[in-house]
C-alpha cells in the first residue's frame, strides 16, 4: 500500500487574519471543509482510503502509488489555491505494509529514515506552506489589505476584496435551513445542527452572526463580548492508541471521538443558549453566539458576556455527562484505553478552558491570545487531571486593572468554579457601590487577611444579624483552615459576582 500524510500548521494565524467575526468564522469553515470533505473525496476520486482526516491531520492509503501522487497534486493545488496563508506540509507518498509501519523511524544503509509524522513535524521548523506574490501596483483587498481586490463585497457598496475575502464572507453565511439535506457537513456545522434539533424550532429566518454587533440587541449600549477558549486535555496519550489499532478502524474510531466532542458541545450551547435568547434586530433574528472552532480538540465560540458563566458550567457538565455513558468498548472509555496501553492507566478525558470578557471594540487578537494564554496556566496549574476554568477582564486597549491591584483565586478546576458561581447567587443582592467598597479595602489590606477582616468589620452593616455583610464574614468559603479571610478567594467571589450581576442589570 501507498501512505500519502499532510497537516495543516498555524491554524490559528491563518483564521485570525484579521478582526472581522465573518472573517474568522468563514475562514474556519473553508478549512474544516478542506480537512473533512474535499480532500476525502480526492482521495476516494483516486480509488484511496481515508484513515485520518480532521483536526489539521490528513492521512489515506492506496493499491497503487500513482493514484497516491495524483491525490497528493490534487490536494496541494486545491489547499493553495483556496487558502494560501495556510501553511501545511506534506510528506513523500512512503510505501508500507500499515500506518504504523511507515510512522517508524528506521536505519538503512547507515541512514536514518525518519517517519512520516517525524517528517511532517520537521518540516514545521524549515519552510512552511506556499509564497504568493502579485504587482505592488495593484489595489489591495479594503479587509485584509494582502492580496488584489478583485470583486465587489457581496454587503457593502463600492467596496473591493480579494478573491479570499470574499470567499470567507461567503462561506460565513451559513444556510441553516439545508443542514437536515446536506450530506456534507463538516464537525463545526453538524454542531450547529445539533443545537437547532435540541431546539426544535422554525429555522426560516434564523441567522448567524455576521458580527459582533449582532450578539447584541439594538437598545444595548454596553456591549460586553465574552470568548471562550477551550483545548481538550492528554490527547498525546490516547491519540497514539487509536492510530495503534488495525488501520481498517482508525477512521472509525476517530469519527467516534469526533462524535463525543459534536455531543458534548451542543447540550452546552442547548442548555445556555434557549429560543427565548435569540436576538431580534430590525427584520433578522440571530441565535446568540458564533462558533469560530469547533473540531479536533479545540473549541472557541463567542457570545454576549451575559451567558459565560453559564456556559462555562454547562460545558462541564455535557461533557461529565456524555462521557458517563459511554460503552467500555468506546475509544474514549478508560477500559478501553487501559486494555490497548499494555496495562498503563489512562489520563482523563477532559479539558482546559478559559475565557476573557471585553468590550467588542478590543482587537479580537489580543483577546484571543490573552484567552489562549489563561487557558494554557489552567491546564498546567490543575495538571490536566480534571476540567479547569480561568478567565480574565480586559479593558478596550487588553489591560486588565484589577490584575494590577489584586491576585485572584485562578486557575480552577470546576469544584471550585462551581462554589463561587453558588455564592454569586446567594449573595446577588448584594449593592454594586457595596461591591466597590469591599474591592477598595482588600486592594487596600491585600497582603494580609487579618487587616481585611479588620476593615470589613469596621462596616456597620457587617453587625446586623443576617444582613448581607454578616452572612459574608461567616462564609468559610472564604477563609483557610486557620478561619483566617484569603483576600485571592473574595476578590475571586467579587469578580464573578461583578459579571453575574451584569447579567440582571
Amino acid at each position: 500500500m501507498y501512505y500519502l500524510s499532510l497537516q495543516f500548521s498555524a491554524i490559528q494565524k491563518a483564521i485570525m487574519r484579521h478582526d472581522r467575526l465573518w472573517a474568522m468564522a468563514g475562514t474556519s469553515r473553508i478549512l474544516s471543509w478542506l480537512n473533512e470533505v474535499a480532500m476525502p473525496q480526492i482521495a476516494k476520486d483516486h480509488s484511496g482510503e481515508v484513515i485520518v482526516a480532521g483536526g489539521g491531520k490528513f492521512t489515506a492509503r492506496f493499491a497503487k502509488e500513482s493514484d497516491a501522487e495524483m491525490s497528493k497534486d490534487e490536494m496541494v493545488k486545491l489547499i493553495s489555491t483556496t487558502l494560501p496563508m495556510l501553511e501545511f506540509q506534506v510528506a513523500p507518498v512512503r510505501k508500507g505494509n500499515s500506518f504504523n509501519e511507515i510512522n517508524i523511524t528506521t536505519v538503512e544503509d547507515g541512514s536514518v529514515k525518519p517517519g512520516v509524522i517525524n517528517i511532517l513535524n520537521d518540516s514545521k521548523r524549515t519552510y512552511r506552506g506556499y509564497g504568493v506574490t502579485f504587482n505592488p501596483h495593484m489595489r489591495v483587498c479594503k479587509e485584509c489589505a494582502s492580496y488584489p481586490a478583485v470583486i465587489e463585497h457581496p454587503a457593502e457598496y463600492n467596496t473591493l476584496l480579494c478573491r479570499f475575502c470574499y470567499d470567507s464572507f461567503k462561506s460565513a453565511r451559513l444556510n441553516l435551513n439545508n443542514l437536515d439535506t446536506r450530506t456534507d457537513l463538516t464537525t463545526l456545522e453538524k454542531v450547529y445542527k445539533g443545537y437547532l434539533d435540541d431546539l426544535k424550532v422554525d429555522i426560516q429566518g434564523l441567522s448567524i452572526p455576521m458580527n459582533f454587533q449582532d450578539l447584541f440587541p439594538e437598545k444595548v449600549e454596553k456591549q460586553r463580548m465574552a470568548v471562550w477558549v477551550s483545548d481538550l486535555n492528554n490527547m498525546n496519550d490516547k491519540v497514539p492508541i487509536w492510530l495503534s489499532q488495525d488501520e481498517r478502524m482508525i477512521f472509525g474510531i476517530f469519527r467516534e471521538v469526533i462524535k463525543i466532542n459534536i455531543e458534548f458541545i451542543r447540550r452546552a450551547l442547548s442548555l445556555t443558549f434557549h429560543k427565548d435568547t435569540f436576538i431580534k434586530k430590525g427584520g433578522d433574528t440571530f441565535i446568540p453566539f458564533r462558533l469560530i472552532v469547533a473540531g479536533g480538540d479545540d473549541l472557541c465560540v463567542v457570545m454576549s458576556s451575559e451567558y459565560i458563566l453559564e456556559f462555562a458550567r454547562n460545558l462541564d457538565i455535557s461533557l461529565n455527562e456524555t462521557i458517563s455513558t459511554l460503552s467500555p468498548d468506546h475509544p474514549l472509555h478508560p477500559e478501553f484505553l487501559e486494555k490497548n496501553s499494555e496495562g498503563k492507566s489512562p489520563e482523563p478525558y477532559c479539558y482546559g478552558g478559559a475565557f476573557v470578557v471585553t468590550d467588542t471594540h478590543t482587537p479580537f487578537k489580543t483577546v484571543h491570545e490573552a484567552a489562549e494564554n489563561l487557558m494554557k496556566e489552567a491546564k498546567e496549574k490543575t495538571r490536566r487531571k480534571e476540567n479547569s476554568v480561568n478567565w480574565g477582564v480586559m479593558s478596550t486597549e487588553g489591560v486588565s486593572s484589577t490584575e494590577r491591584l489584586l491576585r485572584f483565586h485562578r486557575p480552577l478546576v470546576y469544584g471550585d468554579f462551581n462554589t463561587y458561581i453558588e455564592l454569586c447567587k446567594v449573595f446577588k443582592n448584594i449593592s454594586s457601590s457595596r461591591i466597590y467598597q469591599i474591592s477598595e479595602m482588600l486592594v487596600e489590606h491585600f497582603s494580609n487577611g487579618k487587616d481585611v477582616e479588620k476593615a470589613l468589620l469596621s462596616i456597620p452593616e457587617t453587625w446586623k444579624a443576617d444582613s448581607h455583610m454578616n452572612r459574608l464574614m461567616k462564609e468559610d468559603a472564604f477563609r483557610d483552615e486557620t478561619g483566617r479571610i484569603v483576600p485571592e478567594r473574595m476578590a475571586t467571589f467579587l469578580e464573578l459576582l461583578t459579571l453575574q450581576k451584569e447579567v440582571s442589570e
